[in-house]
């Protein structure tokens, strides 16, 4: 396990238009200086694509300097995956120097579309989110979909991505094994809009890392009625 001066660390983080989530790790003993100023961000890591290139043309150049900012209310933190420190993590805004919001932040335009939609309707979005993922690796025999069997052959990744999910604030429902081969399916309760997009943030990061302790990769991509994933 880790020894007791192992420090933790807490990243504040965001999610780019590639649904990558990135960010910054301080140490929690710097904590309350991080959520007071933020962290140090630049324009051009809105540029990089999935292939880890920076795109061409980069419309931000090599310069310029911006603070990722945590939302107090939005910290995650988990300690149940086996084998793994704390997963501690703050969905942030990115801002400018002066923490005024920048307008490449995606939580930001998230913010600001609902916020308007009240202004001009008077109406307020709730979202149950409900997200579908493939396991890949797991080498497992074919089972009914929605079968008890096709749940406990995963065991016990299933309790555990559950009870993550709990510690982790996302209000877990429901985890049905789906219609396509090793696909489940994360179902979370109702929230405002900006809450369950963090949580889709969450979820999709939460599961990940625990497949991978599996030896597993667990993708969100599309998927065809015969299971397997567009190309």
């Amino acid at each position: 396990m880790f020894a007791p001066e192992t420090e933790e660390l807490v990243s504040f983080v965001t999610a780019d238009i590639a649904a990558i989530t990135r960010g910054c790790p301080i140490a929690l003993r710097d904590l309350a200086g991080g959520m007071e100023k933020g962290v140090g961000w630049v324009p051009a890591n809105l540029a990089l694509t999935p292939f880890d290139e920076i795109a061409s043309p980069n419309p931000f150049g090599p310069a310029g300097d911006l603070r990722l900012l945590s939302d107090p209310g939005a910290k995650v933190r988990v300690t149940s995956i086996p084998d793994k420190s704390q997963l501690h993590f703050y969905h942030s805004d990115i801002t400018e120097l002066s923490w005024s919001a920048w307008q490449g932040c995606v939580r930001t335009m998230a913010k600001t579309a609902v916020a308007d939609l009240e202004a001009e309707m008077g109406l307020r979005v709730v979202s149950a989110l409900e997200q579908e993922f493939l396991i890949l690796g797991a080498d497992w025999p074919m089972a009914p979909a929605f079968s008890l069997s096709t749940q406990r052959r995963s065991d016990p990744f299933g309790p555990l991505l559950v009870t993550a999910l709990r510690e982790a604030g996302a209000d877990p429902e429901t985890f049905p094994p789906e219609f396509g081969r090793d696909q489940f399916e994360n179902v979370c309760g109702p929230t405002s809009a900006l809450t369950a997009a963090d949580r889709a943030v969450t979820i999709r990061e939460k599961t990940r890392k625990l497949a991978a302790q599996f030896g597993w990769k667990a993708s969100f991509a599309p998927e065809n009625r015969y299971g397997r994933r567009w190309q």
